[in-house]
């Protein structure tokens, strides 16, 4: 680092009091390495029976990875009564010849189906029940059961091996969202990392988050894989074809020279080649008609095991599939099952653009298989679901507690004043929530907002384990009121640093309309200097309504104090590209700066302004 640039950071720091903060995040999960270290025995397996009607599922060893598991089939009952819900996760998974991963451990088993897991108990009659559900264990492996099968042999062995896990943190920021409203079920909204596993990596995801002895990249792909994997779109084995174009997709438009070779594969031979590759041109070019035209197509097929494919396929391809909303919403009436739970997953993938949607799929709250689905993908729809908020109020009082939780989640996420219920629900929870709830509905009461006040007493003596999320809670109940990093922050236990950068960050990015009083409250307290010592996370909060904050920051650009001036050149240069529309602006002033130090600062403005959006800020 130069001197100048040492200069400038110092500078900066003295201006706005931004505090160095390190990479982090706690999370509980346990890594691969603990659970390959701890299971007693491992074995692939795949499925041999599955019953709809007796929520059963037998499975039949393939091979063993750790120790000898006996030959005979496995039982597995995967619902709470014969012909109860059985988790869409599971329902999708359990056709015969599917492959999984059991993780055995004394009396319980862990189930890894490749992007899901699931628990199951040991029990006197032979068969091992469905446990409590483990929406963490993505962060620990999330990808294919292949993948996951080689991994094993090779930590077993001593060595290392590269796998795929929904990240602790993305682009700054937790996964806590991802987990709490049950976005890893989603996969065309998940994201991945590749991390290294061994036996000797540490035992909870918390101590390799960030780690560059551990992280080897974002994506379940890099791009340096490209030629690769362009290559292998020319494969004769189908599978190949298909998974190396799913590997493209997830590269989005980094992969855009890929595009010819996927697009010629829009006439392959192979249903599930056509449709990987139609969704990921949809992810590279998202306009391309002829990509939305076989994923059309192939929705109205009379084949069911089509439907249901391309209804994966528009979930995998994202917004870019809302022109096909109409359709997927006339298959969630679909006569086949998996292809109505397919198609309710795309809808939710599409969250607003297929609020259309919303009264076919409130119409499937009243089937337990599907209500969890259902109020998942009402949720993403956000305030245009609004009309269903009083429906699904009834099932905060349902018997099944998924159902419950669902209910919650959705409603949080829709908000408004018919969410009221909701918060009630989780004031007579707090009291005595399990880790897993009380974490997650710090979460649903900061979505809410000032909605949520009624509810301040019992999120203040709640027993959370997590320092920053009661104080991220109430801060984003009223988000006006005080910002988390003054006085200690609400609800005490506010640290600065490792710990509560990514939740910040997360709760910034994901918090909606009611937080612009507190983005412009900021920007005013930039610009009297009342601030106080600011994280760098609180920039998110500028660059959230930029058009708000930018009329309040700017017209300091040309105030007759220098210190007025330096603020406003550093609270833009933070925003970086969110504050373009102020750029004539800081051009203007650099033709003005008085001295060495202010043209110093404004050039470093326009250059982070100039910067790409998704190219992460440097320290200037």
């Amino acid at each position: 680092m130069s001197r100048l640039v040492k200069s400038l950071v110092i500078l900066v720091i003295l201006i706005l009091g931004v505090s160095p903060s390190v990479w982090a995040y706690i999370d509980l999960a346990p890594t691969l390495g603990k659970i390959v270290g701890d299971s007693q025995k491992i074995a692939l397996v795949e499925v041999d029976k599955f019953s709809r009607e007796k929520g059963a599922v037998i499975v039949k060893k393939v091979c063993d990875l750790k120790d000898k598991l006996a030959a005979e089939p496995i039982r597995h009952q995967v619902a709470a009564t014969a012909g109860g819900a059985v988790p869409r996760d599971i329902l999708e998974w359990a056709d015969p010849g599917q492959r999984g991963i059991l993780f055995i451990s004394g009396n319980t088993t862990l189930v890894c189906m490749g992007r899901n897991w699931y628990q199951v108990q040991s029990s006197a009659d032979g068969w091992w029940k469905l446990g409590v559900a483990r929406p963490d264990l993505p962060l620990t492996y999330c990808g294919t059961v292949s993948r996951l099968s080689d991994a094993i042999e090779l930590m077993l062995a001593g060595k290392t091996a590269v796998i795929t896990t929904v990240p602790h943190g993305a682009d700054n920021e937790a996964a806590c969202f991802d987990l709490a409203l049950n976005r890893t079920n989603y996969p065309g909204l998940v994201r991945l990392q590749r991390l290294r596993a061994s036996l000797r990596m540490p035992s909870t995801v918390m101590a390799v988050s960030g780690s560059s002895g551990f992280v080897v990249g974002q994506g379940q792909a890099s791009v340096e894989e490209i030629p690769s994997l362009i290559g292998k779109l020319a494969s004769p084995d189908a599978t190949v074809r298909a998974e190396s174009a799913d590997d493209l997709r997830s590269l989005g438009v980094a992969a855009r020279q890929a595009a010819p070779a996927l697009l010629k594969l829009l006439d392959d031979a192979s249903v599930p080649v056509r449709l990987s590759a139609a969704a990921a041109l949809l992810r590279i070019a998202p306009k391309d008609g002829v990509a939305l035209d076989v994923l059309s197509k192939a929705l109205g097929s009379d084949n069911p095991a089509v439907r249901r494919r391309a209804a994966r396929a528009a979930g995998l391809a994202g917004t870019s599939a809302a022109p096909l909303a109409d359709k997927l919403a006339a298959l969630l009436a679909d006569s086949d099952e998996l292809t109505r739970l397919a198609a309710l997953q795309a809808v939710g993938t599409l969250g607003p653009s297929a609020a259309g949607a919303m009264n076919a799929v409130v119409t499937l709250l009243d089937d337990p298989q599907t209500a969890p689905d259902a109020a998942d993908a009402l949720g993403r729809m956000g305030p245009a679901a609004r009309p269903a908020q009083k429906r699904l109020a009834k099932m905060l009082t349902s018997e099944t507690v998924t159902l419950q939780w669902a209910a919650v989640r959705a409603m949080s996420q829709i908000g408004g004043d018919d969410a009221a219920p909701a918060v009630q629900y989780m004031i007579g929870q707090l009291g005595n929530a399990s880790e897993v709830d009380g974490y997650n509905m710090m979460i649903y009461l900061g979505l809410l907002g000032p909605v949520a006040k009624e509810a301040i007493p019992a999120i203040q003596n709640a027993r959370i384990k997590q320092p920053a999320l009661k104080p991220a809670a109430l801060w984003a109940i009223e988000p006006d009121k005080q910002f988390p990093w003054q006085n200690n922050g609400r609800g005490g236990g506010m640290q600065e640093g490792d710990v509560v950068r990514y939740i910040y960050e997360a709760y910034a990015s994901e918090l909606g309309e009611h937080l612009r009083p507190a983005s412009r409250q900021l920007a005013q307290k930039f610009m009297d200097g009342s601030a106080g010592q600011i994280p760098t996370w609180a920039y998110k909060l500028l660059t959230r309504f930029p058009e708000d904050v930018i009329a309040i920051l700017s017209p300091g650009l040309q105030d007759t104090n220098i210190v007025k001036r330096e603020r406003a050149v550093v609270a833009l240069g933070f925003m970086g590209s969110a504050a373009a529309p102020a750029r004539t602006r800081v051009a203007e002033a650099l033709a003005h700066a008085n001295t060495d130090r202010e043209q110093l600062l404004i050039k470093w403005c326009l250059r982070e302004i100039d910067r790409e959006p998704a190219t992460a800020k440097a320290t200037p």
